[in-house]
C-alpha cells in the first residue's frame, strides 16, 4: 500500500510559501466528507482536490480537511504570480494523507504550472 502523508503546508505556487490563506481573493475547501457538486466552502467544501484545482486563480488559497484522499494528485496548468501566489494547504493541525493503493499515480505530480 503507498501512503502519503502531506502535512500542513502541501503546495505554494510562486517564490516559496506564499501568502496566508486568510490574505487570499478567494478562499475553497476539500473534505473527504465532501460532494464536488457542492460550491467549496467551508461549510459545503469538494470532495476531491481535483475538483479544487480546477477552479483556482492566482491569489486563491485551497483548505484541505484532515482526513485520507484516495485519489491521484496531479497540479496542471495552475497559473499563480508572485504577487498573487496559489496556496494549498492542510487544515491547520490536519492530518492529510493521500492514500494511492492501486493507483498508477506514484505521489504528487506537478506540471505546467508557473509561480
Amino acid at each position: 500500500m503507498r501512503t502519503i502523508a502531506v502535512a500542513v503546508l502541501f503546495v505554494a505556487f510562486a517564490g516559496g510559501i506564499g501568502s496566508p490563506a486568510a490574505e487570499a481573493a478567494d478562499q475553497y475547501h476539500v473534505s473527504s466528507k465532501g460532494n464536488d457538486q457542492a460550491d467549496g466552502s467551508q461549510a459545503r467544501p469538494w470532495a476531491t482536490i481535483a475538483r479544487a484545482t480546477a477552479t483556482l486563480q492566482p491569489g486563491d488559497a485551497l483548505i484541505v480537511s484532515a482526513g485520507i484522499y484516495r485519489q491521484p494528485l496531479t497540479l496542471s496548468g495552475l497559473k499563480g504570480t508572485a504577487e498573487q501566489p496559489i496556496v494549498i494547504r492542510g487544515e491547520d493541525n490536519a492530518r492529510v494523507l493521500l492514500d494511492l493503493a492501486g493507483q498508477r499515480a506514484q505521489g504528487i505530480e506537478v506540471e505546467a504550472c508557473a509561480h
